[in-house]
């Protein structure tokens, strides 16, 4: 008789093993944070250690996310760096040499892989300082920069990035766009 054949049982990584307090991943590089949270946990009763090591994986994920985020930060100021020195407006502002600083607002989302990062950073040049807006699209760890405003000496416009887009004056009511944004109350 001829008997079909069965592959061989397949072995799954189990998704919750992860969250074994009494089980830790040898592959996962343990961070600052878990590091932190073991260092505190010690010396404290049992169950306050077993709500520690059920609390200990998310620590470690929003780590890795915040490690993550600090990556894509940085890949977006050096692209951002690069476009405002090429704009001949920037250059006659602020001159030729403009250095992003330091970064004094932040915020960032992750909505099914499509990440979205918003910078709001120190702009300054041997002729003057400025505010330089950079918002950044991508996914699967490609971040690129899709708008640039600057405001220096009293003006407001956009340049444009390396990957094309922006350019526009944004400082009077609709801009070049033509588009008016309104809310209605009632």
């Amino acid at each position: 008789q001829n008997k079909a054949e069965r592959a061989p049982p397949v072995a799954m990584n189990n998704p919750l093993a992860r969250f074994n307090p009494f089980n830790p991943s040898p592959n996962e590089p343990e961070s600052a944070l878990t590091n932190g949270i073991d260092e505190l946990l010690k010396d404290a009763p049992l169950p306050v250690k077993v709500l520690g090591g059920l609390v200990k994986p998310l620590i470690a994920g929003l780590g890795a996310a915040l490690q993550e985020s600090q990556a894509q930060g940085e890949s977006l100021l050096q692209e951002a760096q690069g476009a405002l020195r090429t704009d001949s407006r920037v250059a006659s502002l602020l001159g030729g040499d403009v250095v992003v600083g330091a970064t004094f607002s932040q915020s960032s989302s992750n909505v099914n892989g499509a990440v979205s990062l918003a910078l709001q950073c120190q702009l300054s040049g041997e002729k003057g300082e400025g505010v330089v807006s950079i918002r950044g699209q991508g996914g699967n760890g490609e971040l690129y920069v899709t708008s640039l405003v600057v405001q220096a000496n009293g003006q407001q416009f956009e340049v444009p990035t390396l990957r094309g887009g922006g350019g526009g004056d944004v400082s009077g009511g609709a801009g070049g766009s033509g588009v008016i944004d309104i809310e209605v109350v009632q």
